[in-house]
Formats: C-alpha cells, structure tokens, sequence
C-alpha cells in the first residue's frame, strides 16, 4: 500500500472488500492469531459469488510479514464448512513468508 497501515486496517480494508463481493457476505469479528511467528487476524463468513447458486463459506487469514501484508483465503461449500473448518485453518496456518516476522516497535532489535 502507497501509505502507512496496521495489520488492523488492511485486514479491514480486505475484508469490506469481500463483504461487499458477496451476496450475504456477512463478515465474523477477527481473532488475533500467529501464523508461523508473525502476526494475523483470522475471520470466517458466508456468502454467495454474484450469478452462483452455492453459499460458500470462507476463511480470511491476514498476515503482517517484515515488509508486508498477505491475505490467505481458505474456502468451501457453506454445507462443508464444520466438516472442513480445522484443515482450512492449517492449511492457512502453513503460510510463510520469506521476509519473516514484522519487527515490533518493542523489540530490542528493531532499528
């Protein structure tokens, strides 16, 4: 992005943009997670594809790597989703970034 962000406002702007794709797409309040040492905000909704007829259920998964910002989306069918929940997690889990974890203004090694 061409201007200063939180992980907090891309997850936002990355989420309104699906909410507003889909039809019902209603958005579940984020939960901070790690996701192999770097920070992210994971949330789930449903919601239907413009000229689809499945609901699809999702998995938003956005990551703060040391130079930038990563959407994972994990998906299937809205009747699936308890069956699939905990894979699409790992499978959202095992993202990785070359550039590692974002260096926190606390840590004692940031410049």
């Amino acid at each position: 992005l061409p201007f200063p962000v939180s992980l907090e406002a891309y997850n936002k702007i990355v989420a309104d943009n699906m909410q507003q794709t889909l039809i019902g797409g209603n958005v579940g309040a984020p939960k901070s997670i790690k996701v192999n040492g770097m920070d992210a905000l994971r949330s789930s909704f449903i919601g239907k594809i413009p000229g689809e007829t499945p609901e699809i259920a999702y998995i938003l998964t956005t990551v703060e790597s040391a130079d930038a910002f990563h959407q994972v989306l994990a998906w299937t069918l809205s009747d699936s989703f308890d069956k699939y929940r905990q894979t699409l997690e790992r499978i959202s889990d095992s993202f990785q970034s070359n550039d590692g974890p974002a260096k926190s203004s606390t840590d004692p090694a940031s410049p």
